[in-house]
């Protein structure tokens, strides 16, 4: 069973993503990243299960949709936002 802390990488060296591992199975926050280094999305994991708030962001760094996960199963309200273009 794996244990502890888990990465994985682009293959242009950059983070895919981090978190931990408990018995095999996802536990605690993650986190994923674009190629670019920029954050993609933030959740939590408990016991193998999404759960709790998530954040998902464009690879622009702008919020792209908030929500909610409890055991694995979309809860709640979900807010999405549109991308904005900086000229």
């Amino acid at each position: 069973e794996r244990n502890g802390p888990a990465e994985a990488y682009h293959e242009n060296g950059q983070l895919h993503f981090k978190g931990t591992e408990k018995d095999g199975e996802w536990n605690g926050p993650y986190e994923m990243y674009y190629e670019n280094g920029q954050l993609g999305l933030v959740g939590h994991y408990k016991k193998g299960k999404e759960t709790g708030e998530l954040k998902k962001y464009y690879e622009n760094g702008q919020i792209e949709e908030i929500g909610s996960y409890k055991d694995g199963n979309n809860t709640g309200e979900w807010k999405s936002y549109f991308k904005i273009k900086v000229f």
